[in-house]
């Protein structure tokens, strides 16, 4: 009889192979969260309002694209309140456009209250707000586009800056900031030269105007933005400057501001919509930046708003785990769908248009309160894994602030998952748990974690589920 030892020897990887597999999956999906381990300071949450940016004749289309003009005051005040109030978002951070209507001519006055009437509005009661709560509103604002006059082809949306107007331009830009300062008390952290500097192809041959919709941006050339930045700090030595807000992460227009001290010295702010399509090179020169400048703040100005759902929290998560960013804006938090033609490529926000015209809270806002209650100003963000990827885990520490720690656990797939969550680092004995999901949950109290019930906790498909500590 022959001896069935080769036999075996030959099945053993393969049964080893089966039996590993099996302890896999045996073993429950582990998610860990050091308070010990801290990255990256956290500036906080915000949004933008975008009231002008694609009109071309304000006085035959005053374009208002978050709509709260038109709705009824009542209905503004309780949008604001769900947003800033007490139980609101916990914002910190806000993005105000500069659109190019403020002067028809670079000797003419200036005359910024018309086109920014809700922007403001809004802007002003949210810093009620956050002052009433003893907490601080940071502004940056944005030159949407420049005005007919500053290009060459002395034409909206043209193509080309027509450098001779700088000097004009950076009156624009100055007095645009000494307006919100006299006029509603704002006093502006940062200013941006440009929402998106687009390429030259973008527009057409003779440079009168993109090939098809779009809104202000024009085709800044690099020496044009490094020139504007010298000027720019020259004039507002006490704002930080940056040269563009990048979309889907181009970062061409920073290169001079890496290779160069003195940019780098007079760059206040790195700014983008988001670095990378999530997660490309974005990471690796936002590192370049904070060898050179190691304070500099980086936060995502425009950030996408995705579906709004998992898939916001998820990109959010690229930005802050992957990036380091230290802030958060998303773009516009209210969407009238009527004032932006044709019809925008990302119908979700906070806010919503319904279907009798007026606006409502959307589930967007709800999975952004998950993230914004828990990543409060002046907190850090501390090292998190997970042993699958269906299951992302973002933590902030509270670093001396009056805001508990708190860690944020999204489930991506489409099936129930339970999981081991060890926190470690913290002082907490329990956990008050908050939960948005896309099958309705809209902000729901869950019981109290404990340590026990935390070594097997359930996560339903695709929902965000935020534990702060008790």
């Amino acid at each position: 009889m022959k001896s069935i030892r080769p036999l075996l020897l030959a099945l053993l990887p393969g049964l080893n192979a089966v039996l590993a597999s099996l302890t896999l999956a045996a073993r429950p999906l582990e998610v860990m969260v050091d308070f010990s381990a801290p990255r990256q300071e956290w500036h906080g949450f915000g949004v933008n309002y975008v009231e002008t940016a694609q009109t071309r004749d304000y006085d035959v289309w005053p374009q208002d694209y978050g709509g709260f003009g038109q709705i009824a005051e009542g209905q503004r005040q309780e949008l604001m309140e769900a947003l800033y109030g007490p139980d609101g978002l916990g914002l910190a951070l806000h993005k105000i456009f500069l659109d190019p209507w403020g002067q028809a001519a670079p000797d003419a006055p200036f005359d910024f209250e018309r086109s920014s009437q809700w922007s403001r509005y809004f802007l002003r009661e949210a810093r009620k707000r956050t002052k009433a709560q003893g907490r601080e509103l940071r502004v940056i604002t944005t030159l949407y586009g420049p005005p007919a006059w500053a290009t060459r082809q002395k034409k909206l949306l043209a193509r080309d800056f027509d450098p001779a107007q700088a000097d004009a331009l950076v009156r624009y830009l100055t007095s645009w900031v000494q307006f919100l300062k006299d006029r509603e008390g704002v006093q502006v952290e940062f200013l941006s030269l440009s929402n998106e500097a687009k390429e030259a192809d973008f527009f057409t041959g003779d440079g009168l105007g993109p090939k098809g919709p779009a809104d202000y941006n024009i085709a800044w050339k690099t020496e044009e933005m490094v020139d504007m930045m010298r000027r720019m700090r020259a004039a507002l030595p006490g704002v930080g400057f940056t040269p563009t807000e990048p979309t889907g992460w181009d970062g061409a227009n920073y290169f001079p501001f890496v290779r160069q001290r003195v940019l780098a010295d007079a760059l206040g702010i790195m700014a983008a919509h988001s670095f990378g399509r999530s997660d490309q090179w974005g990471p690796d020169f936002v590192q370049k930046v904070r060898e050179k400048k190691p304070r500099i703040p980086v936060w995502c100005t425009s950030h996408d708003w995705k579906k709004g759902g998992v898939d916001f929290f998820n990109h959010t998560h690229t930005q802050i785990d992957q990036v380091g960013v230290n802030g958060i804006i998303t773009w516009q938090v209210s969407k009238n769908l009527r004032e932006w033609r044709p019809a925008p490529k990302n119908p979700h926000a906070a806010i919503m248009q319904q279907k009798d015209g007026g606006l409502a809270l959307a589930a967007p806002y709800f999975f952004l309160k998950q993230m914004s209650r828990a990543g409060q100003p002046g907190m850090r963000v501390v090292s998190t894994a997970s042993t699958d990827a269906r299951v992302r885990a973002m933590a902030f520490a509270r670093n001396g602030t009056p805001y508990p720690d708190a860690f944020i656990l999204a489930n991506g797939s489409d099936a129930e998952i339970t999981c081991r969550v060890a926190p470690s680092g913290t002082s907490a004995k329990s956990w008050e748990v908050r939960r948005t999901s896309e099958a309705g949950e809209h902000w729901q109290p869950q019981p109290e974690a404990s340590a026990s019930a935390l070594n097997s906790w359930m996560l339903p498909p695709r929902s965000v589920t935020t534990f702060f500590a008790r």
